[in-house]
């Protein structure tokens, strides 16, 4: 199986204590094991790829209306702004990706549908971290496996636990739950 780690928006907006739209403690705290997965799949003979996706965003999304997330959410991951890059040991990827670390932003809660009928098309195992839980990882989750029903092609979806972190507990859990029963995700 061709295998691909999806980290979800790890950035410093979502995790850092200033953050504008932090995950705060639970956040970072999954900092360690994010660098694990990703060592773990560089030293997997199976291994594949790394992607990390990026909430990206201009000022005009909260100050004109003009993006939906703006009528929810303060302004947050502005491109060009501290906020918009990966937080603590993962910039370190971010700013020296080996070649087998793909960097992908979104206007959106999940990547664009091209982008992931591209890697639906290239891989048919993917494992999903990050931030948050029950907004933008549940969001990737339901984009890929309605990408990949749609094509008649089965896939692996895994949601890490242990590298996942959001705001809201409650939900996450829901969310969580509605992944394993529903999708069939393996949550870990």
């Amino acid at each position: 199986m061709k295998k691909a780690l999806i980290i979800v928006d790890y950035q410093y907006d979502f995790v850092a204590e200033d953050g504008k739209l932090s995950a705060g403690e639970a956040a970072r705290n999954i900092e360690h094991h994010l660098v694990k997965l990703i060592e773990d799949f560089n030293s997997d003979g199976n291994y594949s790829g790394v992607i990390f996706t990026y909430d990206s965003h201009n000022i005009k999304d909260f100050t004109e209306n003009s993006h939906p997330e703006g009528k929810v959410f303060p302004p947050h991951c502005i491109y060009g702004e501290k906020g918009y890059g990966y937080y603590g040991k993962l910039k370190n990827y971010e700013e020296k990706p080996d070649s087998n670390i793909l960097l992908l932003s979104k206007r959106g809660y999940s990547l664009n549908s091209d982008i992931i009928s591209q890697l639906v098309d290239k891989y048919n195992d993917f494992t999903f971290a990050g931030v948050v839980t029950d907004i933008c990882v549940f969001q990737n989750v339901i984009a890929f496996y309605n990408c990949a029903c749609n094509k008649d092609k089965p896939i692996k979806i895994t949601v890490d636990t242990k590298g996942c972190a959001s705001f809201n507990p409650e939900r996450e859990q829901e969310c969580l739950k509605y992944m394993k029963e529903v999708l069939g995700v393996e949550i870990l």
